[in-house]
């Protein structure tokens, strides 16, 4: 039995394809990753187009598409998944000019974006619009991973800590607070929540707050239309039929000595004037682990532990490929015998 520790995205993605491909998994949540982490935020951006250049490395591309195809295997409407493009705002004549012979994308002039993004912007400089991107709603989507998974035999065990591991010739014993539980495979998936024994000395924190606006507040006037692309410049701009999610990334260390939702308030607003007169009606921050090279990794802690960290640097992205390459580690470690 392999035994997964975290139950945010990265431990439910986990979860969905080893059970998928055969193995007996158990995953332990007892919240924290959630609550506390990058799952706990009501909506995700899904945008290989990311940094200053905007140029896509072939692993977020192939990380995009794997995300895709999982989606529409759950369903991606259930999976909470809006195919509504992103679109990404220039910020200076220089990037525009760098952005405009980007592959792959469709180049926004100025004039053309209002219509576009459905919104009077401040955006004087165009942008351009990733079709295949968008967003998903990640309670739901989790929900779909976990449903997935335990439809194939995977249990879940929630409300439950891991205290500790020792490990056993065949294994390893996991003590938790409803006693012990034995695996073959442990599975760290705690994002930046630490635990004593899976240390990730070099993993970095990267805060995020996530301040929600009531659409109803805007008026008749502000409806929700069939497409509207999410779009991205000094923050992140996400609409639902029912709410506005602005969310922006911020050193921790920041994040105590400034009011990062006035600030990503003001940013939000100086994209699109229509939100300054408005007030979030609730907010969420979130601390999210990034390795030194900003790439997700899967990594083998010990003889029979394993960890998959470091999602900050590129979000949802690249889970499914991480958890792919957690089942084919697993296959060369275990054969058959992780299958009992």
């Amino acid at each position: 039995m392999i035994a997964i520790v975290g139950g945010g995205i990265a431990g439910a993605c986990a979860l969905h394809v080893l059970a998928r491909a055969g193995f007996e998994v158990e995953l332990y949540d007892d919240g924290d990753a959630v609550s506390g982490g990058a799952s706990g935020v009501p909506v995700a951006l899904l945008n290989p187009y990311r940094g200053k250049r905007a140029l896509p490395s072939a692993e977020d591309l192939a990380g995009h598409e794997r995300f895709l195809a999982a989606l529409a295997e759950l369903g991606a409407e259930r999976a909470g998944w809006h195919a509504v493009g992103v679109l990404r705002i220039a910020d200076s004549a220089e990037r525009a000019a760098a952005w405009r012979e980007l592959p792959g994308v469709r180049w926004i002039a100025s004039e053309e974006l209002t219509a576009v993004a459905a919104l009077e912007l401040r955006a004087p400089h165009g942008g351009f619009l990733f079709e295949r991107g968008g967003f998903v709603e990640t309670r739901a989507l989790r929900e779909a991973l976990i449903a997935a998974a335990r439809s194939r035999g995977a249990a879940l065990r929630v409300g439950v800590r891991v205290h500790s591991l020792a490990y056993e010739a065949d294994g390893v014993r996991l003590h938790t607070t409803q006693g012990e539980r034995r695996a073959r495979i442990a599975v760290s998936c705690t994002g930046a929540v630490s635990s004593p024994w899976a240390p990730r000395d070099d993993l970095r924190g990267v805060a995020g707050e996530v301040l929600c606006y009531s659409r109803a507040a805007l008026g008749p006037a502000h409806v929700a239309l069939a497409r509207e692309p999410a779009l991205v410049a000094r923050c992140l701009l996400i609409r639902t039929p029912q709410e506005i999610h602005v969310g922006g990334a911020h050193g921790g260390d920041r994040a105590e000595a400034q009011d990062a939702a006035a600030l990503l308030h003001a940013a939000g607003s100086a994209l699109w004037p229509a939100l300054a007169q408005l007030a979030p009606a609730s907010s969420f921050r979130a601390l999210r682990a990034a390795t030194p090279s900003n790439q997700p990794r899967v990594r083998r802690v010990a003889e029979r532990l394993w960890s998959v960290e470091g999602l900050a640097g590129r979000g949802y992205l690249r889970a499914f490929d991480l958890a792919e390459q957690l089942a084919s580690a697993l296959r060369r470690e275990l054969g058959d015998r992780g299958r009992e």
